[in-house]
Order: structure tokens, then C-alpha cells, then sequence
């Protein structure tokens, strides 16, 4: 008989970021280095809530969700994470080779 997870409710305010690439849309969070793409914005963004539903259970079954946590920059307070401030600002950037 296989062995039943516990069921938790995960809720997130996660930044994403919407690129056209050709003929599809890439859905990207910059915090968790998570993406996915869809021939629409609409079938992007589903698929990024599926690539982030398996990263939180695949996570959550090798017990590495708060390590890999931590080391993407959140923090703990009580049971809640909390992401860093993301401070959005667009830089020129200009180098000579």
C-alpha cells in the first residue's frame, strides 16, 4: 500500500516575469530559478503552477523544502516564509570586449 503525504496548503507570493520567445511565452520566477513556457501567457502561467506544484512536493518528500528555501534567499518567522525584497529596478549595462 503506498504511503499517503500529508496534505498542506502552500500559498506564495512569488514575483514572475513574461517573455515572448518566438512563438511562446516563458513564465519565469527569478527567486526560485523556476520557469516554463506555453504557446500562450495564459498556458505559461498554468504551466509554471505545475513546475512549481512538483518543485514543492518533490522538495517536500526528499525534506530539503527549507534548505533549498534558505538558500534562495527566505526567511522564517514562526511557520510563515517570507521571500527577500525584491527591488525592481532596470540597469543599462555597458561593457567593452
Amino acid at each position: 500500500m503506498a504511503k499517503k503525504l500529508k496534505q498542506i496548503k502552500v500559498r506564495a507570493k512569488l514575483p514572475l516575469m513574461f517573455f515572448k520567445d518566438g512563438s511562446h511565452y516563458i513564465a519565469y520566477c527569478p527567486l526560485l530559478d523556476l520557469s516554463a513556457c506555453g504557446y500562450t501567457l495564459k498556458e505559461a502561467k498554468k504551466n509554471f503552477y505545475e513546475v512549481f506544484t512538483i518543485f514543492v512536493e518533490e522538495t517536500l518528500s526528499m525534506g530539503t523544502l527549507e534548505e533549498v528555501l534558505e538558500e534562495c534567499g527566505f526567511r522564517k518567522v514562526r511557520s510563515t516564509w517570507f521571500p527577500p525584497r525584491i527591488i525592481e529596478k532596470t540597469e543599462t549595462v555597458s561593457i567593452q570586449i
